[in-house]
């Protein structure tokens, strides 16, 4: 038997790999075993103190806003106040044990991993790295976690209950449950699960017999036809030469030899994009929109201070984003693109867009708004004229924008304008209410502010401004700078984005 060609180089290659490896995995384990307790310790201690403290503000202002609100009706009202102290008991018990695993399990994976991440391609300084990565990078991704988390349930949970006891429009009804309908439906399950459950174990079972029965009565056929191509081929190509095969026979090998590829098909040729990929490209577009719109006035010191102290700021965490992605949807419309053209050379498509449940609802309607603004056909002017409006107007009713500027009279197109601004305002409500979301905003909104006083673009508070700097130091002790927290890629593909 022949040894194939380059195997005992692998082989070796293997074998000289093995005392590194183990090597690697002995000093992550005790980085991972040193590392674990205090991740763990933060992420346990931290969300606890949150979950706890905010418990009972939790409970009372949930049974507030559910009895409170006009988009549920008196029936599932009544059901909701039976029901709802069950899960409010039971979740902070569930938050607190999967913050005890999931504090062990990102103090002992994240060292592991990264000890074996310093050695690849491209890391300078490899030793070192070994040693230093996954240990305060650990910790502050573990500070980073209790963060979000404080966002979610300060931030997000007001938002949502917010939503829950906000008027309903004149065209709403409310979300109920029709008493008269509960006897009948009782019968029906009664009587249908029964029928149900023996007519689909009837074809389940059913159904694999008439497979099996076809697949007997056609193989004798296709065993045939293999024969017969089979021989055929062998005629065409010569293999009933007799002198040809002593002679291939001689040499060691056959002259004739078919290799099968593997062909890919066309889901697997397609790259689907990361949601980190996508969150890198926002915030990136955020950034050099937020630059745009401060130089132009439309943004103000006030609204970054607002949003820099106080965590909110409607103009900044909601219009911005919204801007933001309008731009995405006019270009798009523009260059008559199948999906979003978020940059020069990436385009988002139903193919390549994250399979992730919070991105999953969104490229819908993004798409239907897209196809909308390409019927209008909006002009350069009008384009320019929508940053402001955006900025600064309430965009309620057409007649708002009598005194803008706005070149157009037609209060058909203003009312679509207007109702495409406030579904995007909507999707940046929603976005906000992400815990990363929040905090990587919040990190840009302080990289602006801290440039715009530098460059004399505007005059910061004292206050404000020192705590900024003090962040922006405590991010640098990371290695990082507040910026790259904000904007950083993750990946170079999205990285650098020409259009925005």
């Amino acid at each position: 038997m022949q040894v194939p060609v380059g195997f005992l180089g692998k082989l070796w290659s293997f074998v000289s790999f093995l005392p590194f490896f183990f090597l690697l995995l002995l000093l992550g384990s005790v980085k991972a075993l040193l590392i674990c307790p205090v991740a763990a310790a933060v992420i346990f201690f931290g969300n606890s103190a949150v979950i706890i403290g905010l418990w009972l503000v939790h409970f009372i202002w949930t049974y507030y806003c559910v009895l409170k609100t006009e988009r549920i009706g008196l029936v599932l009202k009544t059901l909701a106040a039976i029901l709802l102290p069950l899960p409010l008991l039971i979740l902070p018990v569930f938050a607190i044990v999967g913050s005890l695993l999931g504090g062990i399990g990102y103090g002992l994976f994240v060292p592991l991993m990264t000890t074996f991440e310093a050695v690849g391609e491209g890391v300078a300084d490899k030793l070192t790295h070994c040693f230093l990565d996954g240990t305060a990078s650990t910790i502050a991704g573990a500070c980073t976690v209790v963060r979000d988390v404080t966002d979610f349930c300060f931030h997000s949970y007001f938002s949502f209950m917010d939503d829950l006891i906000e008027k309903m429009g004149d065209d709403e009804k409310p979300l109920d449950i029709k008493l008269s309908y509960l006897p009948r439906s009782v019968l029906v399950a009664f009587i249908a699960v029964p029928v149900d459950i023996l007519m689909i174990s009837g074809v389940a079972l059913e159904k694999p017999i008439h497979v099996a029965e076809g697949m007997a009565k056609i193989m004798p056929k296709y065993r045939k036809a293999d024969v017969e191509k089979c021989e055929a081929g062998q005629k065409k190509e010569g293999y009933n030469n007799t002198g040809d095969l002593a002679e291939r026979q001689q040499n060691g090998h056959h002259k004739h030899r078919r290799v099968f590829h593997r062909s890919k098909t066309f889901t697997q040729t397609i790259q689907r994009l990361r949601p980190i990929q996508i969150w890198d490209w926002f915030f990136r577009s955020c950034e050099l929109n937020g630059r745009i719109l401060l130089s132009e006035g439309l943004i103000t010191a006030e609204d970054m201070e607002e949003c820099i102290t106080k965590g909110k700021g409607k103009k900044l965490s909601i219009k911005l984003p919204a801007w933001c992605i309008l731009q995405c949807l006019i270009r798009s419309a523009k260059s008559d693109s199948h999906g979003l053209l978020i940059s020069d050379n990436v385009e988002v498509t139903n193919f390549n867009w994250p399979k992730d449940t919070v991105f999953d609802w969104m490229l819908g309607p993004l798409l239907v708004i897209k196809e909308q603004i390409k019927k209008l056909e909006l002009t350069e002017e009008e384009e320019m004229c929508l940053r402001k409006l955006i900025m600064t107007n309430k965009n309620e009713k057409p007649s708002d924008w009598d005194d803008s500027g706005f070149p157009l009279d037609d209060n058909i197109k203003r009312g679509q304008l207007q109702a495409m601004i406030r579904r995007l305002q909507g999707i940046a409500a929603n976005m906000s209410r992400i815990p990363s979301f929040r905090r990587r905003f919040i990190n840009l909104v302080k990289a602006l502010y801290l440039e715009a006083i530098e460059a004399g673009a505007i005059d910061g508070s004292r206050d404000v401004k020192s705590r900024v700097k003090a962040d922006v130091v405590a991010q640098k002790m990371e290695g990082k700078s507040a910026s790259d927290v904000a904007t950083g890629s993750s990946d170079g593909t999205l990285g650098n984005i020409d259009m925005v």
